[in-house]
């Protein structure tokens, strides 16, 4: 994230700058469609801070991954998965 926020710092005051809004809305177009369905859930949208959005995003990121890996492992302990 900060190479992000450092070269739309050289943009600042030129109209190729990006606000936190719109970093956000790039970053929110290349979530794959299952960790936006995630991120819904979980109401990040609701997270007005850039950084800590991002970091909401890995977090959901990180449990996603630990669910389908232990989904192909044949069982599942949390997320959305859980079933018994």
């Amino acid at each position: 994230m900060s190479v992000v926020q450092r070269l739309n710092a050289t943009l600042h005051r030129s109209t190729s700058h990006l606000g936190d809004i719109e970093i956000r809305w790039c970053l929110e177009s290349g979530l794959d469609d299952d960790l936006k369905s995630r991120a819904q859930l979980e109401q990040a949208h609701d997270t007005k801070d850039l950084l800590k959005w991002v970091q909401q995003i890995r977090d959901i990121d990180s449990c996603s991954q630990l669910d389908h890996q232990e989904k192909r492992q044949g069982h599942v302990t949390r997320g959305i998965y859980l079933r018994k």
